[in-house]
């Protein structure tokens, strides 16, 4: 996960401070490729569960909650470890940030974004962790390389390759944007692959740098990785379209092998940002397509205003011909699940979420993600009642009735969409999925004082973290697990609730 560190501006610069994330890893590229030669319900009470209901916030050393492994990666403020969950034995990739290097604020503006976010292309922030010196941020651990690893070893790639590379990255961007969050140091570095495999998906990491905008405010801060900072940026006005300058030069280099703005320092890299000034004149661009060349183009616009947006890219011919290369199949039960999915219930809805972020396999999520990406047309990371219908082939749904009643009790925040843990959890194959060993550490998760019983108080500490809800929700959530009526949840109600029988 890549750093930031501020870098003062020459004494006779009328620039303001710039903070850079150094890394010579683009050197490697330079110098030895080759050189230029983000309603209301009538059918049933929304539950108002969200991902981000799940992140908790914990005190203690790190050592109490996992077995902390070897480096996998390091930063300005601190190292990412590899761990192991003590209760679940899941690995994790924890990131280590040191609190004498770094303001609160900008933690908190990392996790606040990240569990936000809910996208198959978005790496999931699943707690943080505070002890006397450091923050540990823990997420799921994605165990293949990140981009620039794979740019440096085949230097270029296809551009079959490269559109399903950008796919990710724009539907990933198109879904912070939505959010009005903008991610301002998107580079290869921060985009790393789920696994090793040929066929993973691309996940943007490093919310680090991320801020939240509005349409009327822009930012002004610079901040950036000098190859692939937007001309704006340096020009101290900017909004979301920066990081689809970055992408615009990510994708030039993908199928190039080197970067459309080169210079031997800093200044000279600079100038030609903000000049907007780079060619397909080399003979490495002799074969690539004219669409492109023309996608690159309408990325690597100087002015924002005429720039793609993420969405608007996704939609660009290039990227709807090449990327959509998989063969795809529906299994049955699959649509049967989402056909008799309930999400009235807050309790259980909140349980299948916890367990779908955090106690899930990949090999279990794998076949509905498919699926998800499949309906999710725009590429926005959340289904619409227009996606649905337009998705009725690959569902084998006939009739809008029936579309209109799954898109009313899945969508548990009622924000209008199915969103993707909500999709994964009105999907998923509970019957042969729930165990008891994935219910007693959900179970274990709500008793947040170990008692043995989960109560209203238990409640508002595990969502602490979630706005929201408020304290009739808690209410509401112990009425429909306190079946005996004795003011608590234990285990075997817990189990009753979420149709549990061995």
């Amino acid at each position: 996960m890549g750093c930031c560190t501020s870098k003062k501006p020459d004494k006779n610069s009328n620039s303001p401070e710039i903070i850079i994330t150094t890394n010579k890893n683009i050197e490697k590229i330079v110098f030895s490729a080759k050189t230029p030669n983000t309603r209301s319900v009538t059918v049933h009470e929304v539950s108002k569960i969200r991902r981000s209901s799940h992140v908790a916030h914990k005190n203690g050393p790190i050592e109490e909650y996992f077995n902390v492994l070897e480096k996998i990666g390091s930063g300005g403020y601190g190292n990412v470890f590899k761990g192991t969950d003590k209760q679940t034995g899941f690995f994790r990739a924890l990131k280590c940030i040191k609190k004498n290097k770094l303001k609160n604020t900008n933690l908190m503006s990392e996790v606040e974004h990240l569990q936000e976010l809910d996208h198959p292309n978005i790496l999931r922030v699943l707690e943080v962790i505070e002890d006397s010196e450091n923050f540990w941020i823990v997420t799921e651990l994605c165990k293949g390389p990140n981009l620039f690893e794979k740019i440096s070893k085949f230097e270029i790639f296809s551009e079959n390759q490269a559109a399903v590379y950008m796919y990710d990255i724009l539907s990933a961007l198109s879904h912070c944007h939505k959010a009005g969050i903008i991610h301002r140091d998107i580079k290869p570095e921060n985009l790393l692959f789920e696994t090793s495999n040929e066929n993973s998906v691309l996940k943007i990491i490093d919310f680090g740098t991320s801020r939240k905008i509005t349409e009327d405010i822009k930012c002004t801060e610079l901040i950036g990785t000098p190859y692939y900072v937007a001309p704006e940026v340096l020009e101290g006005a900017y909004d979301e379209k920066c990081d689809l300058w970055s992408c615009g030069v990510i994708l030039y280099i993908m199928l190039s092998g080197y970067p459309p703005f080169n210079g031997l320092n800093t200044g000279k890299i600079f100038k030609k940002i903000k000049h907007a000034l780079y060619t397909f004149s080399s003979e490495e661009w002799q074969g690539i397509s004219e669409d492109a060349k023309d996608l690159i183009s309408k990325l690597l616009q100087k002015d924002p205003n005429q720039r793609l947006s993420a969405e608007e890219a996704l939609m660009h011919k290039w990227i709807k011909k090449r990327s959509d290369t998989k063969n795809f199949s529906v299994n049955s039960s699959t649509i049967s699940h989402l056909r008799h999915f309930n999400s009235s219930c807050k309790l259980k809805v909140s349980a299948l979420s916890y367990i779908a972020n955090h106690l899930s396999t990949l090999e279990e999520i794998t076949e509905i993600r498919e699926l998800f990406l499949k309906l999710d047309l725009n590429g926005d990371g959340k289904l619409s009642r227009e996606e649905l219908k337009k998705g009725c082939k690959v569902l084998g749904l006939n009739k809008a009735a029936e579309i209109e009643d799954i898109m009313e009790r899945c969508d548990a925040d009622g924000n209008g969409y199915i969103d993707y843990t909500e999709f994964i959890i009105s999907t998923m194959d509970w019957e042969n999925k729930l165990s008891m060993d994935k219910l007693r550490e959900t179970f274990k998760a709500y008793d947040t004082d170990g008692s043995g019983a989960i109560s209203v108080e238990n409640l508002k500490n595990f969502f602490a973290n979630d706005l929201s809800l408020n304290p009739e929700d808690f209410e509401e959530m112990l009425r429909e697990g306190d079946i005996n009526g004795d003011g608590i949840i234990d285990i075997d109600e817990f189990m009753q609730v979420m149709n549990f029988t061995t």
